[in-house]
């Protein structure tokens, strides 16, 4: 039906609208200065791999040499967690006690500025006055995401010269260091050696030496001494004694007055330069190299600087003084932070150019092609226009940012739709209609329409900024981004595309913006092959063939298709094409619909049988989750480059014995190949392990760099079980593998904290705990944090202290300096270099041995004493660590669950087993944690988000309707969208992760859009017909084509990263499930309960 004559304008549309949409050069200099600023902003924004995370999280580590587990627990731990207990804002407190080393952390409330929260710490610390006189000062870090190298580099020298390789390791740390954009430089594995002067008791015997007295007298050899100055008539001079020793060689030949000879200090000790005790090492082997020893070159880069520039320099740099080397010297990568940024950047500009395209065809499809170019017009300006917010409000390109710009582009597009259908729609009812007119007239009936829809959408987005903790941080650019994207799409949709439709419709676009337009789509098209086929072998030929195609279509343009045009035969043709292209308009769908809506509103049985079929629907699909056909995990697995693989040796495994089995395991792995290559290093832990503790020698991590996807043939979730069932009766000690999950950090997947006053208590609970484990294929790498080595502990007795004249202190010098050596001088200076000055009492062959304690000497009043005469030594058990949490000694059990199973089904099968099979004595409980502790604090910020979301549309919808029952009826709409992702995931085996609900989430402001276009439509026509059931029906039937196409190229555009990241497949799912199901139902619920709810009118 068409109308010649259209309706006429309020006056409300003759204002100054008029004027502006008439203005085309004005509204075409406001999108030109919003994508060069939109485009400036994005040069100069910073890009990184992952958001900059600030969470007020405090570190204090603090040293006590020589102190085993338990007494620095005692000591140290223990006054530091009372010095801390009453500060405010704290969440949670943790504390680790090692041999020699205390850690605590404390997490405070998000929110908390992480300076603040450190001063706080600092102040509280200050105030502890009984720690030992020998314990350093407590160190305080602030947790720093970011404070992480771009580059690890693993450097080795493939003819196994380790002093050749460690004067390259030092130029290399000289030269890169002072590249631009690079802030510091670490050297890992580069032991610092010591001058150690070992001692034999019988020397300290024969002598009468004492050991602090020794090393006074080495200390002040090494120091300068100022005596003050010395003044004459007409000079002034400086005195001072130089020191006496500026070498090793120096040390050797230092006197000594020993019962009143001067001996030289080389004569009575062995003085050598060896690495520091209990140093580690780390080993590099490829599929034609051994493991040869390696050290790891870490890069940081500056705040302001661009990762990738800064890497792809250092690594010029490096293989550059590499190749001067002649051959000898090998850089591996071990982490790559430019290469990962490039392969997410370009991923992600894959699926946006892939969504793009997709989004473009389907308007296409259904508009005319320069309707679609308008339309798609608000996708590149959005964008730039958000690129300046983004700056504006600090934040990065990061692979989160640039997701949360392709999950808006299938959104923002739907308001530039809803204008170009109105539009289109009224051009075809009214055919006569001054373009202007129907312009001005799309404005005011769309304008509140498109800006509550809007609103609503990012009330659905906004409340993730409530998220909490590090997941709140990891996606907090989500919210940001997407809420900004949105609202700039519904004003390009009002104050320019549609300006732009009234320019198109009129045909008064100058010759000028024309040539414009062929210039910018040549540009467009360039710059998208060349993000779309960079490094690939089809780039130069797609670039010369799309070039010369694009040249002959626009040759074409300007010569040879207006000729063709002239011929009948091509004129019937477009006629042909024109008709078909014209029933690809949705009226007659809507004329069927609106036959069929009214009969089913005009019977009660129907209308009853509608809202039966939905609520059944929605029964059975929420009665999916709980029965366990949805399952629930934190992360999708995702398919990594790189695989750890964790050696644990029996604790007190010697160093010596640690490197025999950290250079064989690594030739195995090389031999098997399953890495491009390996480094392995001793006394580390792979970075799924969140703990505080710090690795002792007898563990030993694997790094596993995986050849690329494309060159396996299994996954690396599928090589990491298949390890771990390799080795899970290993004789060569505990052997794990893991691999890093996505999105942050967040521990083992299944983690069960038994809390409690004794460890031999909680170590028993943990073994019924672990022995139940190890009886499930369900998981693996089952451990305990409780790990038992030997003590030597001397028992004194008091008596024959008292008799010798021996002091407690003076004995525990002695039995410090057979442990750990007595530091003479730290930081001695040698010309250009630094080291410590170390006494050792060893044995003249072996070193420190257990037979050494009984020749030991200590100084009483009577002379010096035997050892074996003041006590005696036992051998006992001693934990190698102790943990604490917020107070209490805490022991974790922690495991990985086998691919295949679900995270939160097998930590909530361990809970109930725990809860009727473990029986706690008083004062002992059990808390989980790891991944599940995660998953739950996030579920629980997203059902907050979810509540806050539909009270903020639900307050929107009554202020846009005034009407309680109308909100109601377009809130109604979610739970129907929720119930189709529930059914889908079940269908598909699609977990429902973390992004997953924040796709449900998201659902809440899309599906509400549609509901609103359509119960907007019913209520205006309320106010002019007086038959419901035609209102009803003619309102939903005229907006099924925008409903349609905006559910249509939403699900479309939400395809390519649905389908290709894993992380991302449950957002993306959730939302193409909801809006497919509600899509459907919302044309059948909204018109039954309109009619149930208002007939009565």
């Amino acid at each position: 039906m068409s109308l010649s004559t259209p309706p006429p304008l309020s006056s409300s549309s003759q204002s100054g609208i008029a004027g502006y949409f008439s203005r085309i050069r004005v509204v075409s200099l406001i999108a030109i200065i919003l994508s060069g600023a939109g485009l400036t902003s994005y040069v100069t924004l910073t890009k990184e791999l992952n958001p900059n995370i600030q969470i007020p999280i405090v570190f204090v580590t603090t040293l006590l040499p020589g102190t085993d587990p338990e007494d620095m627990e005692q000591l140290v731990t223990i006054p530091l967690e009372d010095a801390l207990e009453n500060l405010s804002g704290v969440t949670k407190a943790t504390a680790t006690s090692q041999e020699s080393v205390s850690h605590i952390t404390l997490e405070f409330v998000s929110g908390t500025d992480p300076d603040t929260a450190k001063n706080d710490v600092q102040t509280a610390l200050d105030s502890v006055t009984t720690l030992p006189k020998d314990a350093e000062k407590p160190n305080i870090q602030v947790l720093d995401f970011q404070n992480q190298p771009s580059l690890i580099l693993a450097v080795t020298n493939r003819n196994g010269e380790q002093a050749s390789l460690e004067h390259f390791a030092d130029a290399l740390k000289e030269t890169v260091k002072d590249l631009s954009g690079v802030e510091r430089v670490a050297l890992s594995y580069r032991n610092e050696p010591v001058i150690q002067v070992a001692i034999t008791p019988e020397t300290i015997d024969t002598y009468r030496l004492s050991v602090p007295a020794l090393g006074a007298s080495i200390g002040s050899a090494l120091d300068n001494h100022p005596s003050g100055s010395l003044q004459s008539t007409n000079t002034k001079y400086t005195l001072g004694i130089e020191k006496l020793a500026d070498s090793a060689s120096d040390i050797r030949s230092l006197p000594l007055s020993l019962g009143g000879t001067i001996m030289p200090l080389g004569s009575i000790a062995r003085i050598t330069e060896r690495a520091p005790p209990g140093g580690t090492e780390a080993f590099f082997a490829d599929r034609e190299t051994s493991p040869t020893p390696a050290i790891l070159l870490s890069v940081f880069k500056s705040d302001t600087a661009d990762t990738r520039t800064t890497v792809d320099t250092v690594l010029r740099t490096a293989q550059s003084l590499a190749d001067q080397e002649g051959g000898h010297i090998t850089l591996a990568a071990l982490f790559d932070g430019g290469q990962e940024i490039s392969k997410s950047f370009d991923q992600l500009l894959h699926d946006f150019l892939l969504t793009f395209f997709l989004v473009f065809l389907v308007l296409l499809t259904f508009f005319g092609f320069r309707q679609s170019v308008v339309a798609a017009l608000a996708i590149p300006i959005t964008f730039l226009g958000t690129f300046l917010v983004m700056q504006l409000s600090g934040l990065s390109i990061n692979f989160i940012s640039l997701f949360s710009l392709l999950l808006a582009l299938g959104i923002l597009v739907d308001n530039a739709i809803v204008i170009v259908s109105a539009v289109s729609s009224r051009r075809r009812i009214f055919i006569n209609e001054d373009p202007m007119q129907t312009t001005l007239q799309v404005f005011a009936d769309y304008r509140v329409v498109i800006l509550t829809t809007t609103i609503t959408t990012v009330w659905a987005f906004l409340p993730l900024l409530l998220a909490s903790g590090i997941i709140g941080e990891f996606i907090k650019p989500i919210p940001i981004v997407v809420s900004t994207a949105l609202a700039l799409s519904a004003l390009i949709a009002l104050f320019i595309i549609l300006p732009f439709m009234a320019a198109l419709l009129a045909g008064n676009i100058p010759r000028r913006v024309n040539i414009l337009g062929k210039v910018f789509l040549t540009t467009t098209v360039i710059l998208s092959l060349f993000i779309f086929f960079k490094g690939s072998l089809f780039f130069v030929p797609a670039l010369v063939a799309s070039l010369i195609a694009l040249s002959i279509i626009l040759f074409s343009f300007s010569t040879v298709i207006p000729r063709l045009i002239a011929f009948p035969r091509t004129t019937n043709w477009l006629a042909q094409l024109a008709t078909l292209r014209a029933n690809l308009n949705l009226d007659r769908i809507a004329a069927r619909y609106h036959i069929f809506i009214k009969n089913i509103l005009a019977s009660k049985k129907l209308r009853r049988r509608t809202f039966a079929m939905l609520i059944l629907f929605s029964l059975f699909s929420y009665v999916l989750v709980p029965t366990g056909y949805v399952v629930n995990e934190f992360f999708p697995e995702d398919d990594q480059s790189i695989v750890y693989l964790r050696l644990k040796l029996p604790v007190g495994t010697s160093p010596e014995k640690s490197r025999s089995q950290a250079i064989d395991f690594a030739e195995k792995i090389r031999l098997e190949a399953l890495a491009n290559f390996v480094v392995a290093e001793i006394g580390a832990k792979p970075p799924t392990d969140n703990s505080p503790s710090t690795p002792d020698t007898n563990e030993i991590l694997f790094t596993l760099i995986l050849p690329d996807k494309k060159d396996r043939n299994e996954t690396s979730g599928a090589l990491v079980d298949r390890l771990n069932r390799q080795y899970a009766s290993s004789n060569e000690g505990e052997i794990s593998a893991t691999q890093i999950s996505g999105g942050p950090p967040a521990g083992s997947d299944i983690t069960l904290k038994l809390l409690g006053s004794n460890l031999e208590t909680l170590d028993k609970l943990a073994k019924t705990i672990q022995d139940h484990l190890k009886e499930k294929s369900s998981v693996t790498n089952i451990s305990t944090s409780l790990s038992v080595k030997g003590k030597l502990v001397f028992v004194p007795d008091t008596e024959a202290l008292a008799h010798f004249g021996v002091t407690t202190d003076g004995l525990a010098l002695t039995l410090r300096t057979l442990g750990n050596g007595f530091i003479a001088k730290n930081d001695a200076r040698f010309d250009n270099q630094k080291m410590d000055i170390a006494i050792a009492l060893t044995d003249d062959s072996q070193g420190a041995t257990l037979s050494d304690p009984e020749r030991l000497f200590v100084s009483g009043s009577t002379g010096m004493i035997p050892l074996s005469a003041l006590g005696r030594f036992i051998l006992k058990e001693n934990p190698a660590s102790i943990d604490r949490e917020d107070g209490n000694r805490v022991l974790s059990v922690t495991a990985d669950v086998t691919p295949g199973y679900s995270v939160s089904t097998e930590s909530k099968n361990l809970e109930t087993y725990v809860q009727k099979n473990v029986v706690f004595p008083d004062g002992y409980s059990f808390q989980t944690g790891g991944v599940n502790e995660e998953n739950t604090k996030s579920v629980r910020s997203i059902l907050l988000a979810m509540l806050l979301s539909a009270a903020l549309i639900f307050a929107t919808m009554v202020m846009q309707f005034n009407s309680f029952r109308k909100a109601i009826i377009v809130l109604l709409v979610i739970p129907l969208a929720v119930s189709g992702v529930f059914v889908i995931f079940a269908l598909f085996g699609i977990p429902l992760s973390f992004p997953a609900l924040i796709g449900v989430l998201a659902l809440f402001g899309i599906v509400v859009n549609n509901s609103i276009i359509m119960v907007d439509k019913i209520n205006k026509n309320m106010e002019c017909m007086s038959d419901l059931d035609e209102a009803i029906a003619s309102g939903a039937a005229s907006r099924l084509e925008p409903i349609l196409l905006t559910a249509l190229t939403t699900i479309i555009g939400l395809i390519p990263i649905t389908l290709s990241d894993p992380i991302w497949q449950g957002l993306g799912g959730a939302i193409i499930a909801g809006l497919t199901f509600s899509g459907v139902a919302k044309l059948f619920f909204i018109p039954v309960i309109y009619k149930s709810w208002f007939q009565n009118r």
